[in-house]
């Protein structure tokens, strides 16, 4: 188990390192790869306010999934189920809805996407801290 724990760790830190690394290139990107897709101003203005939210949920997506990963090998997928629904129906849905409700727009909504990955992380890190994962020859 604490072999186990040990390997969750650096993959958990490797996902963030990613992370930060994949912000940085598309931050660099973002007057360019916007450009890539359309020629329209208005398309290229709308990237632009989703692209900071995207930037910024780089580092914490990348540790999210890595740690998805652990818990997918570890068989602990009943969890990652309980806990995928829990923050799209309480934390996602609802941002959304008040983006839509407050006319935030597209903005308003990457709120809500990014609120529903720090969930996910918040969580998972609890779930790493507790071993409750590495229970060696469970069957969930």
């Amino acid at each position: 188990e604490a072999g186990a724990r040990a390997l969750a760790r650096r993959i958990g830190l490797l996902g963030g390192v990613c992370g930060i690394a994949f912000a940085v290139l598309i931050g660099a990107g973002a007057g360019i790869v916007p450009s890539l897709f359309s020629s329209d101003p208005e398309v290229r203005d709308q990237a632009m306010v989703a692209w900071p939210w995207f930037v910024a949920m780089q580092p914490l997506a990348g540790v999210v999934f890595a740690l998805d990963g652990v818990l997918i090998g570890a068989g602990d997928v009943r969890y990652l189920r309980n806990l995928t629904l829990v923050a799209a129906l309480g934390g996602f849905l609802p941002a959304i809805w008040l983006a839509y409700g407050l006319d935030l727009g597209l903005g308003g909504i990457w709120a809500g996407l990014t609120l529903f990955v720090v969930l996910r992380l918040v969580a998972l890190l609890l779930r790493m801290r507790s071993g409750g994962w590495a229970v060696v020859g469970a069957v969930r």
